[in-house]
Order: C-alpha cells, then structure tokens, then sequence
C-alpha cells in the first residue's frame, strides 16, 4: 500500500481504496456495521 515519492513514503490511493472498501464488506457480512431505523417511513 505505501510506495517510495519524491518526500518519502506515501500511501498508494488506489490500493488504500480497496482495503478500505474490502474492511467494510467485510463487517457488513459479518454484521459488525448496521443502520438503523430512524423510525421515520417514507
């Protein structure tokens, strides 16, 4: 996830971005992220 710039490490967008994204799905199947109701129906 980190590659070498003209300052140092710097954090690769892209990879950061699918980490991030593949974390969340993660939780969602295990249900460790949920909503809930606001109890106003539409």
């Amino acid at each position: 996830m980190f590659r070498t710039g003209p300052h140092g490490g710097t954090v690769d967008k892209n990879a950061h971005t699918v980490f991030v994204l593949t974390r969340f799905h993660h939780h969602l199947k295990r249900r460790d992220i949920y909503a809930e109701a606001d109890g106003d129906p539409l």
